[in-house]
């Protein structure tokens, strides 16, 4: 009866450590299989992190585009240039070519997104339109009047002017490309003035001694020559834009 008792108490510890280890088998499952659960409940929020974090590296490398560096200061000064020009000196046809380059070229500098090129494209016209511009011809009227002894006291006053003087011919000297005339105002020969003037403008008609003439030109100031006796003269000077054979 003893060792049947020693059996069964050897059987009994037997059943109660395979208990134990299946009870410590069992609680290890649970434990592996809520780690398992919880890092799959965990993978897509760290997914997502990591993929925001993907983005912003991402946004951070990707930079934009830069713009285009545009010189823009030789074209304003061409049109502070132009827009001072004065329209009554030239022809409509010529100004009006002019007005519409020089609004396109306005237009291209206040243009913010106006590339080099519509730069580069706008001056180019612009300076060709003001190239192109032609004077109006002048006429008798545009040219004013100076007494002869005020020009001849105060030439730094007068010169550059377009003045008109009427005399008669004293003496004609002519040249291949200039024609040079001593004429006395109110025909003395004390209130010369000495003309020079391009005789093409006369599309070949001379102009004699002793002929009334009306001279309309640029006054040169003070024009000094030397007489047959070898004295320097000094007389008022004139360079004719316009002769008139009265």
């Amino acid at each position: 009866m003893k060792i049947a008792g020693k059996e069964i108490n050897n059987k009994l510890i037997i059943v109660v450590v395979v208990v134990l280890l299946l009870a410590a088998i069992g609680s290890g499952g649970k434990n592996n299989s809520a780690s398992s659960s919880s890092k799959s409940n965990e993978t897509p929020q760290a997914a997502a992190t990591t993929s925001k974090s993907e983005d912003t590296s991402s946004t951070k490398k990707e930079k934009k585009p830069e713009k285009p560096t545009v010189d823009k200061k030789t074209l304003e000064g061409v049109v502070t240039n132009a827009s001072s020009l004065p329209n009554e000196n030239y022809t409509d046809e010529s100004w009006a070519a002019f007005q519409t380059a020089l609004q396109t070229a306005q237009a291209t500098v206040d243009d913010e997104n106006a590339t080099q090129d519509q730069v580069d494209s706008a001056r180019t016209a612009l300076t060709d339109a003001i190239s192109a511009l032609q004077e109006k011809p002048k006429t008798p009227e545009d040219y004013q009047v100076i007494a002869y002894e005020d020009l001849a006291r105060d030439p730094d006053s007068y010169t550059g002017q377009d003045i008109k003087i009427t005399g008669r011919v004293l003496q004609v000297l002519e040249g291949d490309t200039e024609t040079t005339l001593r004429v006395a105002t109110s025909g003395n020969y004390d209130d010369v003035v000495m003309v020079g003037f391009d005789p093409t403008i006369l599309n070949g008609t001379r102009v004699l001694e002793e002929d009334n003439v009306t001279v309309c030109g640029t006054y040169i100031g003070i024009y000094k020559y030397q007489s047959a006796i070898g004295t320097t003269i000094s007389v008022p000077g004139l360079y004719g834009e316009l002769v008139t054979i009265n």
